[in-house]
Order: C-alpha cells, then sequence, then structure tokens
C-alpha cells in the first residue's frame, strides 16, 4: 500500500475478486520504526522509503470504509514490532511498526 500510486484503487479490484473480505498490510505512520524510515529518507542516508505515503490506522480505515461503501462489513486491526521494552508481540496499541486490517462481508 505504501508504494502505490492509488491505494483505492487496489483496495476496489480486491473487492471485486474475493468472496470473503480484504486483508491489507501496511506500515504504521505513527511507528518509531516508520519515524526512523523517514529519518534516513531526510539525512540522505537511505532513499528506499522516499516514495512511499505510509498511513495511520485511521487513514487505512477510512480508506477501506470509502471502498466498501454499501457493503456490509465488520472491520478489525491489530499492530505489531513494537519496541523491546514494550514487551507486546501484537495489540490494539496504535503504535506498532506493521498494521494489519481485515474487512469481513458479512454476506
Amino acid at each position: 500500500m505504501e508504494f502505490l500510486h492509488s491505494p483505492i484503487d487496489a483496495l476496489k479490484e480486491a473487492s471485486h475478486v474475493t468472496r470473503n473480505g480484504i486483508l491489507c498490510g501496511m506500515m504504521n505512520q505513527w511507528s518509531l520504526l516508520t519515524l526512523n524510515c523517514k529519518l534516513q529518507v531526510m539525512l540522505g542516508r537511505d532513499p528506499f522509503y522516499g516514495n512511499a505515503r505510509f498511513f495511520s490506522i485511521k487513514d487505512a480505515k477510512n480508506l477501506v470504509s470509502k471502498v466498501l461503501n454499501g457493503i456490509d462489513y465488520s472491520m478489525k486491526w491489530s499492530t505489531t514490532l513494537y519496541p523491546r521494552i514494550l514487551l507486546l508481540e501484537e495489540s490494539r496499541y496504535p503504535f506498532g511498526a506493521f498494521m494489519g486490517l481485515a474487512a469481513k462481508f458479512n454476506r
């Protein structure tokens, strides 16, 4: 999702070819890892993420809601990859480096 020109088009296509729902995985805009990636780009040390567009949980939920407008679905999200001092593996804590968002169709 981070490197797509139009994430909405990709989600629309996914909603057309799936039966049960959509599962998205992306880097979390508000994680320490993502902030470090942005800093490395700004300092010119690592251009890999220079064209990436990171999403917050709210942004990702809004994208999916926009695409699935008119479809009955339920949505869940979770994040993972936390700083080691937190001793978490996965959670609804919104600052994990990687987030997963699942939209299940209620058909």
